[in-house]
């Protein structure tokens, strides 16, 4: 029995290795704090590594940096201009293509009214003249029917 009292069992090793961890880790943590704490006063600080740029160098930057952007916007805009110009001229190609075309179907069109108004007379004739022969027979059986 006294044995079993002095033997840890399973469950009583886990929680001593818990508590240990534990412990270490808030020293880790308390170390990190004090070291912090410590130095921060030197993390904070910003400085400038270098020469500061004058007035006139910075100016000189700025006309630079206009200089260029002036040159950009005029590219931009005869870039525009050029589009623009041959979007309009596609356009006129197309308008012109069009009217062709359209003057074309027109021809067309006439064409074929004239041939439609021709067919249109000669039918009319035929008509007539069948009408004519039609009349020509009716006498003629008449006559025969007559005598």
């Amino acid at each position: 029995m006294l044995a079993d009292a002095t033997a840890p069992n399973a469950s009583q090793l886990g929680i001593w290795i818990l508590c240990a961890l534990v412990a270490l880790d808030l020293c880790a943590k308390v170390g990190s704090f004090l070291k912090f704490a410590r130095n921060d006063a030197e993390k904070r600080e910003v400085t400038i590594n270098g020469e500061v740029a004058g007035k006139t160098e910075f100016n000189d930057h700025v006309r630079r940096n206009q200089s260029e952007h002036d040159q950009l916007h005029s590219k931009v805009g005869s870039s525009e201009r050029e589009t623009r110009r041959q979007i309009e001229q596609r356009i006129d190609q197309l308008r012109q293509e069009r009217a062709r075309d359209m003057e074309s179907l027109n021809n067309q069109i006439v064409e074929i009214a004239k041939s439609v108004s021709g067919v249109e007379t000669a039918s009319d004739l035929q008509n007539q003249r069948l009408v004519q022969m039609d009349g020509k027979l009716d006498r003629l059986i008449e006559r025969h029917n007559s005598h």
